[in-house]
């Protein structure tokens, strides 16, 4: 049929770029929440039985423990005894044992010894042709990371500096009962922690991952427990990385192609809510289900930007930044989703790559009906 025989003159324009954008981001948000959903109630929880995820998870977490136990018979990290539940917590070992260490170099008295815990460290684990060189390095470690509160020109018993007297004087009401120190000795006291204290335990703990470090029977290794951990770590992360690759390629089938392929107008949900619709250019009918495929397959490089996100809930937000098999593709997804944009804003009649690809237009769904009723009148 001839359109321009029947239908004299009528202007069709596309929709506006902020309508398709909201259209976009519809759909974008309800592939998350499928994908989300998806993830955790259905693929996450058949894929933990085949993986093993669970004695995974659990082997790791009884290796984290060996660790701290092993820094804890090594004298190199302290617990609350008093506060089991604080007990392999690495924050609160690593709070209570800087107030244990320090109460030695405020009193530097041989009660308190053993709460040194860089000297045990290098005083222990190391052949005595190198230890004074070892403490020589503690002490340049003071000097580099704590030279405000160290002072150089005298040593503790143990020949570590000692904290300067005005110092000792305002860290000692910490350790008097009914006494607390005041809001500037706060101040200091975790100024002293932050950069001096846990820079010191960080050179120490990248020293043992070098040079390893065992328990008293030999059964424990710093260095093996952290190896089989890096593996555990890696087994679990793929498990995670293939679970949201399965959720959002399901989410997007279901979202991005079942739906649009079985609706006559073969709109998204997004599109649909927003009243836009994708028509051949030339016959202003709707796509053929070949080309509803051709736009699904566009649309899921589209919308890769969510993969990052999709087991958020399960790992939580911080985690998953250090998953690079998701984090990549997801940038690559945003470039792509960008450069699309970019098309749409100088192309004519603001097409994107699916409209180009497919020969189509999108259009506001009132301007197509007004086209077909104008049509079926002159009929």
């Amino acid at each position: 049929m001839d359109i321009n025989k029947n239908i004299k003159e009528m202007n069709i324009y596309p929709s506006k770029i902020t309508r398709r954008i909201l259209a976009y981001l519809a759909d974008i948000f309800l592939a998350l929440i499928l994908g989300t959903i998806l993830f955790e109630l259905v693929v996450f929880q058949l894929s933990r039985l085949v993986s093993n995820y669970d004695s995974k998870v659990e082997s790791q977490v009884q290796n984290e423990h060996s660790i701290f136990e092993l820094l804890y018979q090594r004298e190199i990290l302290f617990y609350d005894k008093e506060n089991e539940i604080g007990k392999y917590n690495l924050t609160n070992d690593l709070t209570y044992t800087f107030q244990e260490y320090l109460r030695f170099y405020v009193f530097d008295s041989e009660e308190f010894v053993q709460n040194d815990i860089f000297y045990n460290y290098y005083n222990n684990y190391y052949l005595d042709s190198d230890r004074s060189s070892k403490l020589n390095d503690l002490n340049e470690l003071y000097l580099l990371y704590g030279d405000t509160f160290f002072d150089q020109n005298k040593k503790t018993i143990l020949g570590t500096y000692q904290l300067k007297d005005e110092y000792k004087e305002i860290f000692s009401h910490n350790y008097i009962e009914n006494d607390e120190m005041s809001s500037d000795g706060y101040s200091l006291y975790n100024q002293l922690f932050n950069d001096c204290f846990l820079m010191i335990f960080g050179s120490i703990t990248d020293d043992i991952s070098i040079n390893d470090l065992t328990s008293l029977d030999g059964s424990l290794s710093y260095v093996n427990l952290r190896n089989e951990n890096n593996t555990l770590e890696n087994d679990i992360k793929n498990i995670y990385v293939i679970d949201t690759y399965i959720s959002f390629l399901l989410a997007s089938i279901i979202l991005f192609l079942i739906i649009p392929i079985f609706t006559s107008k073969r709109q998204t949900i997004g599109e649909k809510v927003l009243k836009l619709e994708r028509v051949n250019k030339r016959s202003m009918e709707y796509l053929k289900r070949p080309f509803v495929i051709n736009i699904f397959l566009l649309r899921m490089f589209d919308s890769l930007t969510l993969l990052l996100f999709i087991p958020a809930l399960r790992v939580g937000i911080n985690y998953i930044f250090s998953m690079s098999l998701l984090f990549i593709p997801s940038l690559i997804g945003l470039f792509i989703a960008l450069i699309n944009l970019i098309i749409i804003l100088i192309y004519p009649l603001n097409l994107s790559l699916k409209e180009i690809t497919t020969d189509s237009i999108v259009v506001d769904s009132e301007s197509i009906n007004e086209y077909y009723t104008k049509k079926y009148d002159e009929e």
